[in-house]
Formats: structure tokens, C-alpha cells, sequence
């Protein structure tokens, strides 16, 4: 399954050149990038451009597919709130629906988008290839501080495990 990613205009621009120039030569790819750059493009533009390569190359199922999962569009940090019905995998969408991960039950599947956006807002205490630990405690028990803790699932999801104390 395609992953949806944030990106930068930086890196959008240089997946645009790599799409142009795998259909023609890296010159005339260069000077279509050039035009592009001459045009003062705004973001939304360029992704537009991305979206436009995409159905070109023959990427529909990309677009489809971040669709499918409340993604406007596949560069689009904007998703649809839906609630979480209890299977499948807790990803953006429903976070945006409950606002908090307060109601998450060990062995809940959390979509890496998640886990990478609670790593991003405050340093974890953990950060391995097969464990994330939270940085700040969600609550304290017995005076000792507890922390939002996962376990990699697969290479798209991790398992919440519940809370631990540090390094648990």
C-alpha cells in the first residue's frame, strides 16, 4: 500500500523533475522546471503539477487510494475526521475525529502517520525500530510518571501496548 507523506516544496520539486525525467530526456525535464520556476509558482501550484504528473505517469491508484483514507489529495496534511469504529487501524482521520488518544485500548493498530506526529511534537523518551515511548507522561500511577507506549506491528502500523513507566 501507498504511504502518504508530508513534504516540503523543496522535495516536491525535485519528485516533479524525477517524474518528468522518466519519460524524457533530464534537458528537456530541466528546462520544463525551469519554465515552471520562471512562473513564480505558488505551493498549492506545485502540488497541482504533482497531482497532474501523476495521473500522466499513471499514479491514479495513489490518488485513490489517499482518497479512500480522507487525504484531499496525496500532499494534502488535511484529512476528513472520521470516528474510530473499533477495527482496523487508529490513523489521522480518526485522531482528528476524537481530538485526543485518550480512548485508545491496548492492542489498538496505530497507522505510523500517528506515531510519527506524537514523535514530531515533543522528543520521545523512546524511539527504536521496534518501540515508541511517548515524552511526555499521559498520567501518573503510584506517583510515578506513565507514558503512551507502542510496539512496531508491521511496516505500516505499531500495536499500542498502553501505558508504562519509562524504558517498560
Amino acid at each position: 500500500m501507498a504511504k502518504v507523506i508530508r513534504i516540503n516544496e523543496s522535495t516536491l520539486k525535485n519528485m516533479i523533475m524525477e517524474a518528468i525525467s522518466y519519460e524524457m530526456e533530464e534537458r528537456e525535464a530541466e528546462d520544463i522546471m525551469e519554465y515552471f520556476e520562471s512562473q513564480d509558482v505558488s505551493w498549492e501550484g506545485w502540488k497541482e503539477i504533482a497531482l497532474q504528473l501523476m495521473n500522466w505517469l499513471g499514479n491514479a491508484d495513489l490518488i485513490k487510494w489517499a482518497e479512500a483514507n480522507g487525504y484531499s489529495h496525496p500532499f494534502s496534511d488535511e484529512v476528513e475526521p472520521t470516528p474510530y469504529e473499533g477495527d482496523g487501524v487508529y490513523n489521522m482521520s480518526n485522531w482528528q475525529y476524537d481530538k485526543s488518544l485518550g480512548n485508545l485500548k491496548p492492542g489498538t493498530l496505530v497507522s505510523n502517520e500517528v506515531v510519527e506526529e506524537l514523535a514530531g511534537a515533543v522528543p520521545p523518551k523512546i524511539y527504536t525500530r521496534n518501540y515508541f515511548q511517548c515524552g511526555e507522561p499521559y498520567s501518573h500511577i503510584n506517583g510515578q510518571p506513565v507514558y503512551m507506549s507502542f510496539e512496531i506491528n508491521d511496516g505500516d502500523s505499531w500495536r499500542y501496548v498502553g501505558l508504562k513507566p519509562e524504558g517498560e
